[in-house]
């Protein structure tokens, strides 16, 4: 299972920490913070972070393999992202947030809503 969904992602060049950064910029998160969110992404979803891009989506590139949607570990990311970032586990809902660029946008809401003012 693992195998075929990474292989998805095969002809895909890996980037570098620095480039994963830049790519997945944003204003309001450090790109510690960014990294933190793409290693969530790998933990979960078994696809290398250097191998993620803003508009994969959740539904289609990271989706589980056919027939493995109840062994794949997707539908924990929401829970993932809460622990670590705040919020509730709605917020990080993948059929509100369809992409990694969306969903890093609601960590990004979560994130300011603790910092102080």
């Amino acid at each position: 299972m693992v195998h075929r969904k990474r292989g998805r992602f095969h002809a895909r060049a890996e980037l570098s920490v620095d480039q994963l950064k830049s790519l997945f910029s944003s204003d309001t998160l450090p790109g510690s913070d960014v990294l933190r969110f793409l290693t969530r992404v790998e933990n979960v979803t078994d696809v290398p972070k250097g191998k993620l891009r803003p508009d994969d989506r959740f539904a289609v590139e990271l989706a589980p393999e056919r027939g493995w949607e109840f062994d794949d570990r997707l539908n924990l990311l929401p829970l993932v992202l809460a622990r670590d970032f705040g919020g509730g586990a709605e917020e990080y809902d993948l059929a509100l947030n369809p992409s990694l660029r969306v969903l890093l946008t609601a960590v990004e809401r979560a994130v300011m809503r603790q910092r102080p003012i």
